[in-house]
């Protein structure tokens, strides 16, 4: 029998009924191109050791394989596991309650991604050491668009306050329910008549209760906010009473949305992945005030004091503002990351001034317009 625990060792230990795990790996000089591993049945003493190609001190790490299984049910399935002497160095588990997760040397990190199913999935899984981000990202063939997961663990404490300019291919990381948020700086004074507000945004909050998305406060008023409310609804206001749409909720994976509004017939709508909700009258002539400031992660009851418990805890990236309502091609271009679209004259992701303050980091996206 192989002991798992003498030396470092990596396992492929799936004990599946009707399963096929594919990998690319070399083993003893030979390798498995265009090949697929598969563990007809469950038994006892069924595995595959895989040897490195170089030693396994890691500070970072992507690890990809495609899987495939129709176990179903409250069980837990390893799918990856290399072990030390002493330690679990990184276990990769779906977990009981249908969760998946990975583990290094003792506490792991959970996800909440599409079960695996009898048809392939590609499943990957990144680490870093520098901010101890931990991600999994997942895609059912045939080959459509990769979600990426965004319930972040934050291993060890990262405290951020810093003033920085443009966030190219970088996406805000809020990993946990603090008072942590982010100040956008606007490329001109936000005395609006009109308006287009985009982002990128996931987060696995669930529950009744409320999600603040954006907010823009002045000394006295919420100029501009953006919620999901307790009820599952979304929501912005403007210094007063809000409009409300039923929308696709917001999931672990990336959504695309925008609201537009324009003052001189009060049109507003939701934008979701480029498809546009119903249109409703909201504030016709109303002008939103200037000489405020604009902050991601909280709403703030007080200017700059007095934080609410409404925290989002997620990713948001590609926040664009323009002082018009796009056209639908320009929007619907946004969304499929193609298509000339001009730079927002408000905020423009690539080049925006911004300061975080608390637990908020950035991490690569690869989408920006």
């Amino acid at each position: 029998m192989f002991a798992c625990g003498e030396m470092g060792v990596l396992v492929a230990t799936l004990l599946l009924s009707g399963v096929a795990l594919s990998a690319a790996d070399v083993s003893s000089g030979a390798g498995l191109f265009g090949n697929a591993l598969v563990f007809p049945i469950e038994t006892d003493n069924s595995y595959v050791t895989l040897t490195p190609q170089k030693p396994l001190e890691l500070k970072a790490f992507t690890i990809c394989m495609n899987v495939a299984t129709e176990l179903k049910g409250e069980r837990e399935i390893l799918l990856f596991a290399y072990r030390t002497g002493d330690f679990d160095e990184l276990n990769i588990w779906r977990e009981l309650d249908g969760r998946y997760s990975f583990y290094l040397s003792g506490e792991g990190v959970f996800f909440e991604i599409p079960q695996l199913n009898t048809f392939k999935t590609h499943l990957c899984v990144t680490w870093e050491s520098a901010t101890a981000a931990g991600e999994i990202k997942h895609m059912m063939f045939a080959c459509g668009e990769m979600g990426v997961l965004v319930a972040t663990l934050l291993l060890s404490g990262v405290a951020l306050s810093s003033a920085d300019v443009g966030l190219f291919r970088q996406a805000l990381v809020f990993p946990s329910e603090t008072n942590s948020y982010v100040t956008l700086t606007p490329q001109k004074p936000l005395e609006l008549h009109a308006f287009t507000l985009c982002m990128n945004v996931a987060t696995e909050l669930k529950g009744e209760r409320e999600v603040i998305l954006f907010a823009y406060r002045t000394r006295k008023f919420d100029e501009l906010t953006v919620w999901r409310e307790s009820d599952g609804r979304y929501s912005f206001y403007m210094s007063g009473e809000g409009v409300f749409f039923d929308i696709p909720p917001l999931t672990t994976f990336k959504t695309q949305m925008c609201i537009t509004w324009e003052s001189a017939k009060g049109l507003s709508a939701f934008w979701v992945d480029g498809k546009r909700s119903v249109r409703k009258v909201y504030k016709p002539g109303h002008t939103i005030r200037s000489n405020g400031t604009v902050i991601l992660g909280q709403a703030c009851g007080a200017f700059l004091g007095d934080f609410h418990s409404h925290n989002f805890v997620g990713e948001i990236y590609n926040v664009n503002m323009w002082d018009y309502v796009l056209p639908e091609s320009q929007i619907k271009a946004l969304h499929s990351c193609g298509g000339h679209v001009p730079k927002g004259n408000i905020f423009d992701w690539p080049t925006i001034q911004y300061q975080t303050y608390g637990n908020v980091f950035s991490s690569y996206s690869n989408c920006v317009i």
